[in-house]
């Protein structure tokens, strides 16, 4: 069975150049949560990071792709490649976390700079991204033109010492319709903006890593000029219900913040988390965090089978549970 430290941090983006002072240790941070109101402790159940074996590997892998890149040019990336709820979001948060924006005097430091885009960007949206991270003031770039808005933020990431960018959900910067039609366009992944990122890359000379959905992966394939800039690659799968997803049970038992264990990683329990959670990282920390909220509002000291049943009907409006039959009476 895995065996795996936890460690906490916010879910929320770290302002740029936020002063950051020694923060506590996990163990810390959650006792803060147990003194804490219900709705405190949930908030920690969906922040405390698990250290899985493909999280562990990914970051472990981050970790050295930063240490290249501050000592060689165009050091490589990597594609972390998940479906929704996989835990790509939450290692990028993860790593960002570790390796803050900060401020000594005035001088500004971000090594790893973090964007994400809901939709296809166009250009002026990637260098307005950068520049907005690394706090340029908004007000300042109103009407610039695209070559204006390069030139301020290739200076600005020189100036803040970046040496890696992260981007989340990178399926919308590379797969689009101008990207499967034509000889050329078939040649190139992300069309226009996939050769924007390619030319970014090769004049900043800092790592990339994209995190985005499993079908990146083909579009990779096809691209020699991607795939050799960011040879590697990596999926994050969901869990079976095997030792590995009883390992993670076990882990979370010991890092939520209740007084005293709830045995999740019990046989019969386990398999009935599994259904409810169908193996989805995302869906495991809500409904956890959720039951978390239940028992504490109730002020009960550890999670029962009545927490996680009201939480399964709270996430999926069935009164059918695979804890029984809920009823709020």
């Amino acid at each position: 069975m895995s065996q795996a430290d936890f460690h906490t941090g916010s879910l929320l983006d770290v302002p740029p150049f936020a002063t950051h002072e020694l923060a506590p240790s996990p163990q810390q941070q959650r006792a803060l949560a147990m003194a804490g109101t219900p709705a405190e402790r949930q908030a920690f159940a969906l922040a405390v990071r698990i250290d899985v074996e493909g999280f562990k590997l990914a970051s472990r892998f981050m970790e050295h792709l930063l240490e290249r890149a501050r000592r060689t040019r165009c050091p490589g990336g990597l594609w972390l490649l998940g479906d929704g709820g996989s835990g790509k979001t939450f290692a990028l948060t993860s790593f960002s976390l570790r390796h803050p924006h900060t401020t000594q005097g005035v001088n500004q430091t971000c090594e790893v700079l973090r964007l994400a885009f809901e939709s296809r960007p166009s250009e002026s949206d990637i260098w307005l991204g950068i520049l907005l991270q690394l706090g340029q003031n908004p007000d300042a770039l109103l009407r610039l033109k695209n070559r204006e808005l390069k030139s301020l933020a290739l200076l600005a990431m020189q100036q803040a010492g970046v040496r890696m960018i992260l981007f989340d959900e990178a399926q919308h910067l590379w797969i689009s319709s101008s990207a499967s039609g034509g000889k050329r366009s078939r040649d190139r992944l992300g069309g226009q903006l996939g050769d924007l990122l390619k030319r970014l890359y090769d004049e900043t000379g800092v790592a990339f890593v994209f995190a985005g959905t499993p079908g990146l992966h083909a579009y990779i394939d096809q691209d020699t000029q991607a795939n050799t800039r960011w040879p590697a690659v990596r999926h994050l799968e969901e869990f079976q219900c095997d030792e590995r997803f009883l390992g993670v049970l076990e882990v979370l038992d010991i890092a939520l913040p209740m007084e005293q264990p709830a045995s999740l990683s019990e046989p019969e329990l386990s398999k009935q988390i599994f259904v409810s959670t169908r193996g989805n990282f995302r869906r495991l920390k809500a409904f956890l965090a959720q039951a978390v909220f239940i028992a504490a509002n109730a002020g009960a000291k550890s999670i029962e089978r009545k927490h996680l049943r009201q939480s399964h009907f709270e996430m999926y409006c069935e009164e059918r549970t695979p804890y029984g039959f809920y009823s709020p009476n």
